[in-house]
């Protein structure tokens, strides 16, 4: 688990006993880590892969910083994001890097800051961004190819700290201004907002 406020620090404690295994200085990260197949995907400062197990760092990928989210590990490649420039930014990347190696798959530039976690809907990534005072998109991005399938701009200032929930088909999410909406996951036409 990753530590933040004071002292930038991912720890892997026993889970029966709490005694500390290893511990290491990612620097900044505050989402959750991505354990898969004995790897610990870790967003801080940069895109971290360490060793579940032993804690030895085995790449990382300075494409990705904390301001992204949790990865997302599927079928051999870690998606994962990265926001620019502070509060007012308008440009983020999402990127794929192969899980094993940390070379990179593709990378594809939005509009706004990304200050949330993606979600994953059968090949598409979804993407939630923050504009400050404008119209934030909602993407999402074919994980083959990285292209752009489709935005929904529909949401004043967008996300933030809001992650998508889907079921059904159906994108769920919390806008900024804290209403709630409903996405079709195929198409990004909005279903209803509340």
């Amino acid at each position: 688990y990753p530590q933040d406020c004071s002292g930038d620090t991912l720890y892997a404690v026993d889970a029966a006993t709490g005694e500390l295994i290893w511990k290491d200085n990612v620097a900044d990260c505050d989402d959750a880590v991505t354990v898969h197949e004995g790897r610990v995907y870790c967003p801080g400062d940069t895109l971290w892969c360490l060793d579940a197990v032993s804690g030895e760092r085995l790449w990382f990928y300075d494409g990705a910083n904390r301001n992204g989210g949790s990865p997302i590990v599927v079928d051999g490649s870690v998606y994962c994001e990265a926001g620019f420039g502070g509060m007012v930014s308008d440009t983020s990347i999402v990127s794929s890097v192969d899980a094993i190696t940390g070379e990179i798959n593709w990378t594809q530039k939005i509009p706004g800051r990304i200050s949330s976690c993606m979600g994953l809907w059968e090949s598409f990534l979804i993407v939630p961004t923050y504009i400050s005072n404008e119209y934030a998109p909602l993407t999402a991005i074919d994980i083959q190819t990285g292209q752009i399938v489709w935005q929904n701009t529909e949401s004043y200032q967008g996300y933030w700290d809001s992650s998508p929930t889907i079921i059904n088909d159906v994108i769920y999410i919390v806008l900024y201004d804290g209403k709630s909406k409903a996405i079709d996951a195929s198409t990004g036409s909005t279903v209803w907002e509340s």
